[in-house]
C-alpha cells in the first residue's frame, strides 16, 4: 500500500482487479497483433 498510496484495503484490491483486466484486454488486443487485414482507403 506504500507504493501506491493508497490508504484503504479496499481501494487497493479495486485498483490491483482493475489493473488485472486491463493487462487481459491489452494480452487480448496482441494475440490479433498480424492477424487483422486493414485496407484502408485514404481518399
Amino acid at each position: 500500500m506504500e507504493l501506491t498510496k493508497i490508504a484503504q484495503k479496499t481501494e487497493l484490491i479495486i485498483f490491483a482487479l482493475q489493473n488485472l483486466i486491463q493487462k487481459e484486454k491489452i494480452k487480448g488486443l496482441k494475440d490479433y497483433f498480424g492477424k487483422i487485414n486493414l485496407d484502408i482507403d485514404s481518399k
